[in-house]
């Protein structure tokens, strides 16, 4: 189980982290303006294995690394979301952070609701609902389970 935090439909990378957030050595230290402009108490109050849970078109705009890896880096278990752009899509499986896509969640949850998600299944429980996610197909799931493409080639 993991809270939520919900964010609306085309919600872009450089709302995620902004640009001048990049200037940064390292992703530590960006992750504690993840969200500043939409939520500027997120990075303080996530938890690892706590969720994003957003309507479509999640990850919009730019194609940086940076922004699923602040929400890996602040211990986001998943985000899920109807849609993604999909450069964000793939950097999020290339550095190990699940995107989840799954209709119908972003209308039933509100932030601080709780749910649970088991991938292998394709399923998130909230309360006594559950809703069905797209399975990733067992290549992407190898690399999420390995923490990432680059940490899944090490092991090849």
């Amino acid at each position: 189980m993991g809270k939520v935090f919900r964010f609306n439909k085309d919600v872009d990378t450089d709302q995620i982290i902004a640009s001048q957030y990049l200037l940064y050595p390292t992703v530590d230290e960006m992750k504690a303006h993840t969200f500043e402009s939409l939520d500027a108490n997120f990075a303080s109050t996530v938890k690892p294995g706590d969720y994003v849970v957003a309507d479509s078109n999640f990850g919009c705009g730019s194609s940086r690394e940076q922004a699923p890896a602040v929400l890996k880096a602040l211990g986001v278990r998943a985000v899920l979301a109807p849609s993604f752009a999909r450069i964000f899509y793939r950097n999020s499986i290339n550095i190990g952070l699940p995107a989840i896509v799954c209709d119908g969640l972003y209308d039933a949850v509100k932030t601080g609701d709780e749910i649970d998600l088991d991938m292998e299944k394709g399923v998130v429980t909230f309360g006594e609902q559950t809703f069905s996610c797209t399975k990733l197909p067992v290549h992407l799931q190898k690399i999420l389970d390995r923490g990432g493409l680059i940490s899944s080639l090490d092991e090849m």
